[in-house]
């Protein structure tokens, strides 16, 4: 697909991209999951079960989907993924997902729901999961005629200029802003730099390139990039690291947690122009 493919784009906002894009299709489950403010074990077993026998997910979308049972994703994320689910369902043969198989989700759902039923399984599902699963069935239901022009056009709250993925041109012209305001000692880095990481702070955009090291991120001098003042920060915080030709996000298990594009993560793939936030530290990753 063209670079420039809203599609692909809104998938990479996501953390998705073509090889983990039947991640998708549980989504809605674990909103069901999540509706009474916690993910029962029932319920993570069913949902994990079905991404291995029913949706064969790989490693790396098993990753995104353990960020989703850690931290709960919020409404904007869920309405996002959603409406990329439909237009892939509806509009995309280029993905094995089509809108027969919304049926499926609706009733995988359901069965998420009743999942934690207890032993005896006289648990009914409850009024947050009863109003959850009536949205996810009324929007999955919605017309084939919805092409994705529209279903991405029909909802301007669910765009984000300042957390969409950039172009490389536009990742340029981050760059370069911030070569205006580089470390007093820069990186000296071991191989050929692949990735930048910018750090918005009080005195401009700083630029920390990155190799296949990646960096790490803290309050201790033993990172690539100290944050001394923040108490919300731990002594080290968060990595960037680079595995098969990709570079993720990883949190280290902290307290106050690490944040992509708004969302809370264990670990997330980054495409470039997701915003990282750890305590009041903000970056913007942008690939080469």
């Amino acid at each position: 697909m063209a670079e420039r493919d809203p599609l692909l784009r809104e998938l990479q906002f996501l953390g998705i991209d073509e090889t983990t894009v039947e991640l998708l299709a549980l989504l809605p489950l674990i909103q069901v999951a999540w509706a009474d403010g916690e993910v029962q074990e029932q319920e993570r077993e069913l949902i994990l079960d079905l991404a291995t026998s029913r949706y064969h997910l790989g490693a790396e979308a098993r990753t995104m989907l353990q960020n989703w049972l850690t931290h709960a994703p919020s409404e904007q994320y869920v309405a996002r993924g959603r409406t990329a689910l439909l237009a892939l369902a509806h509009e995309r043969e280029d993905f094995d997902i089509d809108s027969s198989k919304l049926d499926d989700v609706v009733e995988f759902s359901k069965a998420v729901a009743a999942a934690s039923g207890g032993f005896l399984g006289f648990r009914s599902v409850d009024a947050e999961e009863s109003s959850v699963l009536e949205e996810i069935a009324e929007a999955l239901h919605i017309s084939g005629a919805k092409v994705a022009a529209d279903l991405f056009g029909a909802d301007e709250e669910l765009t984000d200029d300042a957390t969409d993925v950039k172009t490389a041109e536009q990742m340029a012209q981050i760059r370069e802003s911030a070569h205006l305001a580089r470390a007093p000692q820069p990186r000296e880095l071991s191989g050929e730099a692949l990735a930048d990481l910018i750090h918005h702070g009080t005195d401009g955009a700083t630029n920390f390139p990155m190799d296949e090291h990646g960096l790490s991120i803290g309050r201790s001098a033993v990172n690539d990039v100290q944050i001394p003042h923040d108490g919300q920060i731990s002594r080290v915080h968060a990595r960037i690291v680079y595995e098969d030709g990709k570079f993720y996000a990883e949190d280290n298990d902290t307290t106050n947690g690490t944040w992509v594009n708004g969302e809370r993560v264990v670990k997330r793939r980054l495409f470039g122009g997701e915003q990282i936030a750890v305590g009041d530290a903000h970056f913007t990753y942008l690939g080469r």
